[in-house]
């Protein structure tokens, strides 16, 4: 036994064999190089994009009601003359957008991202329902809840609303909660005017809303005849 030919032949593989590995183990590192890259890049893109602030889109009804999809898929139509403002993609933790004028929401249900509508310092704050609201500027201001429940809110007064209930908000920004006894108030998006016995003033006043005309009643007598009838799509002469 040559022991020390043997040992030199040892080496001599240890020494080929290790070349290969640390060529090998080059690239683990360049991998590792272009991770760290690609997530720095990712970060830096999420933080700007979280720090950017959204684009504001605004949208205004101005010769007749219309309808709105915002970005969720909630449905907004909106009265003659009402604007709203949204954002072109909502929020990570919210949903808000700002009304002035009379619009009817849709909102799709989201417990995870509230959806808030800011009208005349009043905020209303959802999770999903359907709701007319009615922001008049210089005057009062009402909301009617048709579906789900929302939190009313204006500086340090609240009320919670059910179905049928409503808020008005009057002059002096005092709010009062009450059930919504007006069958017609959304005439101005289903176009349909119903009268159940009404006396004929009242009725007066819900076809001037819907026509956005001036009615004169000649007749004082006249004024308390109660009227049933229902008029849908129906023209002002009719």
């Amino acid at each position: 036994i040559d022991v020390e030919a043997n040992w030199k032949q040892v080496k001599r593989k240890i020494s080929t064999e290790e070349k290969p590995a640390k060529q090998v183990g080059f690239f683990p590192n360049v991998w590792r190089y272009a991770a760290a890259i690609v997530l720095l890049a990712t970060v830096s893109f999420l933080t700007w994009q979280w720090m950017t602030p959204p684009e504001m889109l605004s949208v205004t009804a101005s010769l007749e009601p219309m309808n709105v999809s915002l970005p969720d898929g909630t449905q907004v139509w909106l009265n003659k003359g009402a604007t709203l403002e949204y954002p072109e993609q909502f929020a990570v933790s919210n949903r808000q957008v700002e009304l002035t004028g009379e619009a009817f929401f849709e909102v799709v249900h989201n417990p995870e991202k509230p959806f808030s509508v800011m009208a005349d310092d009043t905020e209303t704050r959802v999770l999903g329902t359907s709701f007319n609201l009615n922001e008049k500027a210089g005057s009062a201001l009402e909301l009617v809840l048709i579906t789900g429940k929302v939190r009313f809110s204006k500086g340090e007064q609240e009320e919670i609303l059910m179905p049928g209930e409503k808020v008005l908000v009057d002059g002096a920004g005092v709010v009062t909660k009450s059930l919504n006894e007006q069958r017609n108030f959304m005439s101005w998006k289903t176009r349909r005017l119903e009268f159940d016995s009404t006396a004929i003033k009242d009725v007066v006043l819900d076809i001037e809303a819907l026509y956005g005309t001036s009615v004169e009643i000649e007749s004082e007598t006249f004024k308390n005849c109660p009227l049933t009838t229902t008029f849908q799509n129906d023209p002002l002469d009719s």
